[in-house]
């Protein structure tokens, strides 16, 4: 179905492959649909379904009330964050201690000297 001059054009509706612009024009297109008509004339039509969005879930923290706790403690006894790591468990990492530390605000460590054997 074309529509005829003055009349409005359908939502959805796209330009045979072979109208020329004049012709686009005396139908009233707006730019907008002369863009996506060009662009579906080049593209052919998509032969399946779009697969719908998947939603994403945040996933569930690992820090609850007595790993928080734990990590107060041994912090405040000096213990490093790789071995609160080991303490506290499997998903935690000495990168996950050392961050929730900072959130915590808990207080900044003094440099040691690395042990080892004196030169």
């Amino acid at each position: 179905m074309t529509p005829k001059q003055g009349m409005a054009v359908p939502e959805g509706f796209r330009l045979p492959h072979n109208t020329s612009w004049s012709m686009a024009d005396a139908w009233g297109l707006s730019p907008r649909q002369r863009r996506e008509a060009t662009y579906a004339a080049i593209s052919p039509a998509p032969r399946h379904r779009p697969k719908p969005a998947r939603v994403r879930r945040r996933p569930e923290s690992a820090w609850n009330a007595d790993a928080v706790l734990t990590l107060r403690r041994l912090w405040d006894l000096g213990v490093t964050c790789s071995r609160i790591a080991k303490k506290l468990g499997k998903p935690f990492t000495r990168s996950s201690v050392a961050a929730k530390a900072r959130r915590l605000d808990l207080p900044a460590r003094k440099y040691q000297a690395p042990r080892g054997k004196a030169a």
